[in-house]
């Protein structure tokens, strides 16, 4: 007599017999959940990053208009920083040019308006143009010889005021000549040097 073989089921078979037992309708729910899964954060965070993408977009067109701006700026600072050193080349020459000529007419006024003020009378002045050193540095100037009359202690405050009026101004000879007839009035001779445009 024959022994019934018995035949061994095969082990792998198809991977949905394994699955339990569930309609269709519920299998592509189960997938449709899957995928949203997956899914849903990847396109939040798309969202997301599109999102602060325009952002820094928007930043990047502020700073590049501030920028534009801040060159537009630059440029008249540039032109302005240019024209101040040529005033002042312009200022350094006109005074080296200033130095060999002295306009001794205002001075001429201002010496003969303070000298009114003081009470007295200039009867004679003459100016002449002189180059004298100070400080071991030439500087052009005018010498004024002032011939005046009135009293001396007038001629004394009239000096001091000088010196107040023109700072670099200096009496470089003062002769005071009394009156020797009482009830006249004294006289005095003035030379006084002052520098150009000072």
């Amino acid at each position: 007599m024959v022994s019934p073989v018995s035949a061994n089921k095969p082990s792998g078979g198809n991977i949905f017999s394994k699955l339990p037992r569930l309609s269709t309708s519920i299998w592509l729910l189960i997938i449709v959940a899957l995928v949203l899964i997956v899914c849903v954060p990847m396109v939040t965070a798309y969202f997301d990053s599109s999102s602060q993408q325009a952002a820094l977009q928007d930043r990047l067109s502020k700073l590049q208009t501030q920028y534009a701006g801040l060159q537009k700026e630059l440029t008249p600072q540039g032109s302005l920083t240019a024209q101040v050193n040529q005033l002042r080349l312009d200022v350094e020459a006109a005074e080296s040019i200033y130095g060999n000529a002295c306009d001794s007419v205002e001075t001429s006024r201002d010496l003969i308006d303070l000298a009114w003020q003081y009470d007295i009378t200039i009867t004679n002045i003459s100016a002449s143009a002189v180059i004298t050193k100070i400080k071991g540095k030439d500087y052009a100037g005018t010498s004024y010889l002032i011939t005046m009359s009135g009293q001396v202690s007038n001629f004394q405050n009239y000096l001091i005021a000088l010196g107040n009026k023109f700072p670099t101004s200096q009496p470089t000879e003062v002769e005071i000549k009394p009156a020797k007839v009482q009830g006249t009035l004294d006289a005095a001779t003035i030379k006084i040097f002052v520098v150009c445009n000072r």
